[in-house]
């Protein structure tokens, strides 16, 4: 479902939503690149459903539509994760495009009964608008903000860890309504921030596995450069990991 990659089989995709199953996941997140470019789509989005799990589908608001969010709908998608970064399209573009597409996508969501969150990275340049940019989007139906940490730029350069300043308006920011805003489990520094104990990336690898295109797996989505061909192998290289892309 990226660029220059290969999309999914369906019958991959499905083994492993069996898999993810027995072991006794509750949900399935579909993500890319982007992945309404996927042509069968609507089939897994079924197939998820008749396993008793929920699906959660993240996209940029690319190719959205009445018809095509309808079907996603009629399919029984679960919730739907728009990703946008700013309050102007001169904002968002610093680290996204389509900031115009984000915000109708959201719009076309809730018109069409779909759950929806909004994905926002957080970053020295943006934090200033966070908390306006929350209020904008639950006035737009929008269920949760979920703030994400940046860890690669575009051409695969690490970005710096988010300064201090920043981690401490996002406390404030969050610290107001803890309902409305998720944090991602892995953001490092709001964690060390709240938290007594050390950090430890502890779900990575345990209570989620990151599918590629290719069939391999990962222990997360930051971590595609690790690729197992199953998830026992994956287990048994659990020292190389463990540490998250953060490690």
């Amino acid at each position: 479902m990226k660029r220059g990659e290969e999309s999914i089989s369906l019958d991959v995709a499905k083994r492993y939503i069996d898999k993810a199953r027995d072991m006794g996941a509750v949900a399935v997140q579909l993500t890319g690149g982007e992945p309404l470019v996927y042509g069968e789509l609507d089939e897994l989005i079924e197939y998820i459903r008749a396993r008793g799990m929920y699906s959660l589908l993240a996209t940029s608001g690319c190719l959205h539509s009445d018809e095509r969010y309808s079907r996603l709908a009629e399919s029984g998608l679960s919730a739907i994760c728009v990703s946008v970064n700013g309050m102007s399209e001169e904002k968002n573009s610093e680290t996204r495009d389509g900031f115009a597409e984000s915000l109708s996508a959201i719009r076309c969501a809730v018109r069409h009964g779909l759950p929806c969150f909004a994905n926002v990275v957080v970053t020295d340049d943006n934090i200033a608008e966070l908390g306006l940019m929350g209020e904008y989007l639950r006035s737009r139906g929008v269920c949760a903000v979920n703030l994400l940490r940046p860890v690669r730029s575009y051409d695969g350069a690490y970005i710096p860890r988010l300064s201090e300043s920043t981690v401490a308006a996002m406390r404030e920011i969050v610290s107001e309504d803890e309902d409305f805003w998720n944090v991602e489990n892995c953001f490092v520094e709001y964690w060390r921030s709240v938290r007594d104990e050390p950090f430890v990336c502890s779900d990575v690898g345990a209570l989620g596995v990151f599918v590629n295109a290719d069939g391999t797996v990962s222990p997360c989505s930051k971590t595609q450069h690790l690729r197992y061909s199953d998830i026992a192998e994956m287990q048994s290289n659990k020292e190389k990991w463990q540490g998250g892309c953060l490690g």
